[in-house]
């Protein structure tokens, strides 16, 4: 056996395959399987000789047995049974032919769920496994698949013989066999973590492959669609799974046009519930090539894919996350092309850099009291910003790790020591509207007097008119439910929560202004003069944006921190 695979899982995976291969009568050990190659034994398997063990069972103990930095580093982790299953029904039912293909194959779940799919549209499970083709980067994975199929052959009466079309590759770099239909679960790979992150060949080489769909932040999982889908044939079909960012993230824009030019999204899963170890937030994308009977698209939410109403029109490459937004009972809003005006027309935004934020450190400290003198400024954080409230002085937040309950910087102190960053503090020392970028709904703070520093990642959202007015219409048209029910979907799945957004200064400055600005100013006076009524204030701002749902009112009103009736 390879150097490559001789390793305590795969140890493990080989004794549980022979004796699973026991259980059916026959031995593994001197047939041609990978994870057999050269072994003259195997040592005893711990699983209870009277429980049957599933092909599926393989790729879950390899899985298990890999260190956990080699799973992370890998970004593989092996499909639930049931999952596959569910997952495979969502697309149109295969016919006995069909030919099928895992390009990240794994422990084989999506193949060993296919081939079943395949026997009962009435395939012989003989032919069935010539069928199938599948690559993995992983070695280990690929010997381990190929051992699982053996099994599942063997409950299907067909003898054990080495599988050709599964095979030890990079779905993403090398030449993919064509299938009718191509199924998975790729590794997530988020770029943005240093243990997933590729080297820097591995980037050129993808990038000399996918071009402009390989971004600084590109995840290979989405990568994995576009393959898969350039490897189905006309009329073929893609069931894959995904991390939810694949929705909305702004770098995977490109990956979604691409896919959008080429195919239909027929079906969409959302997950919901942990289904993985790991913590990742996961949804099934299922896709057609062809025009036929793709107008809807059939979803499914949870682990248990209970059924949801589908959706009557295609996305766009902007409308996947409210495809999937819905299905947490985000109301349907899209305020995209109501009119050409929007916040940037009125008003600038920037949250800072890394660099404002690191900047700040050195000068930093607590106030004895509220009261703030000339030669300090408040610094304010995203966790003190509620719906037209600063909690500053209030409780304990977090600034560099560290407590404060009213932090202040030493304005005299940074002008000494940093004059490029107290030029940038200078900048936001004026009347603005400040928000947090991580909530359930959007929470903005009017700074009237421009007392307040941001901390990155605070937005600060600076009007050009220097009239009073202009903060409090912008305040009212960010505070509206409208907006937050509008951001949640465009930006869906980009939190670390599903039932939160994040939002950054472009998303701002693109969200189009109200229409009806006679309900607008009149909200926008109220929330100056009674920020309390908030009831009142969602209705007037659905005037003004023209949505004028009470679903949309009680669905805002019941997300709002903190709200008391």
């Amino acid at each position: 056996m390879a150097d490559g695979l001789a390793n305590t899982a795969l140890e493990q995976v080989a004794s549980l395959a022979e004796l699973a291969a026991n259980q059916r009568g026959v031995s593994l050990i001197g047939s041609d399987l990978r994870l057999f190659e050269n072994r003259v034994g195997v040592s005893a398997s711990d699983i209870d000789a009277d429980t049957q063990i599933s092909p599926f069972m393989l790729g879950r103990t390899y899985e298990l047995a890999l260190a956990p930095t080699a799973r992370r580093k890998t970004g593989a982790h092996l499909t639930p049974e049931a999952v596959a299953r569910n997952l495979l029904a969502m697309m149109a039912p295969p016919t006995a032919g069909d030919t099928v293909l895992d390009p990240s194959v794994g422990g084989a779940a999506f193949l060993i769920a296919a081939a079943d799919q395949l026997v009962a549209a009435g395939a012989a499970p003989s032919a069935v496994l010539s069928q199938l083709a599948g690559v993995d980067i992983d070695a280990g994975a690929v010997a381990v698949a190929e051992a699982a199929l053996a099994i599942w052959g063997l409950d299907h009466q067909v003898e054990v013989r080495a599988l050709s079309g599964i095979h030890h590759g990079d779905g993403l770099l090398d030449p993919l066999p064509r299938a009718d239909r191509v199924v998975g679960n790729p590794p997530f790979l988020n770029q943005l973590r240093s243990s997933s992150a590729h080297s820097a060949d591995r980037r050129v080489a993808l990038r000399e492959k996918w071009g402009d769909l390989v971004g600084a932040y590109t995840d290979d999982a989405w990568l994995f669609l576009a393959a898969g889908l350039d490897a189905a044939r006309d009329e073929g079909q893609l069931a894959m799974v995904q991390p939810v960012s694949v929705l909305a993230a702004r770098h995977g824009e490109s990956v979604r046009r691409h896919i959008g030019e080429r195919a239909s999204l027929t079906g969409l899963w959302l997950a919901r519930d942990r289904v993985f170890d790991a913590a990742v937030q996961v949804c099934g994308v299922v896709l057609g090539r062809g025009s036929d009977g793709h107008d809807h698209v059939e979803r499914r939410v949870g682990a248990d894919f209970a059924p949801a109403p589908r959706r009557s029109s295609q996305p766009n490459a902007q409308q996947w996350g409210s495809a999937a937004a819905t299905l947490l009972s985000v109301p349907d809003v899209d305020l995209v092309g109501r009119t050409s005006a929007t916040i940037a027309d009125r008003a600038t935004a920037t949250a800072g850099f890394r660099d404002q934020f690191y900047g700040f450190v050195p000068f930093v400290s607590e106030s004895s009291s509220d009261d703030v003198d000339s030669s300090h400024a408040k610094l304010i954080t995203v966790g003190m910003i509620d719906v037209m409230h600063l909690g500053w002085g209030e409780r304990n937040y977090k600034f560099a790790k560290q407590s404060f309950t009213r932090p202040t910087i030493d304005l005299d102190a940074l002008a000494a020591n940093n004059p490029k960053l107290n030029g940038w503090v200078a900048a936001r020392r004026r009347p603005k509207v400040v928000m947090a970028t991580q909530t359930r709904v959007v929470e903005v703070w009017v700074d009237t007097d421009g007392v307040v520093v941001p901390s990155t990642p605070v937005l600060s959202i600076e009007p050009h008119s220097e009239n009073p007015e202009e903060l409090w219409l912008l305040a009212a048209a960010l505070s509206a439910p409208a907006v937050s029910a509008h951001l949640l979907a465009v930006n869906f799945g980009t939190a670390m929560s599903l039932n939160a957004m994040k939002v950054a200064a472009r998303d701002v400055l693109q969200l189009p202004l109200p229409t009806e600005t006679g309900a607008w100013r009149e909200a926008a006076d109220l929330l100056r003069d009674a920020p309390l009524e908030l009831a009142d204030f969602a209705a007037l701002m659905g005037r003004a944006y023209g949505v004028q749902d009470p679903a949309l009112v009680a669905w805002w009103l019941e997300r709002l921190p903190n709200r008391t009736e």
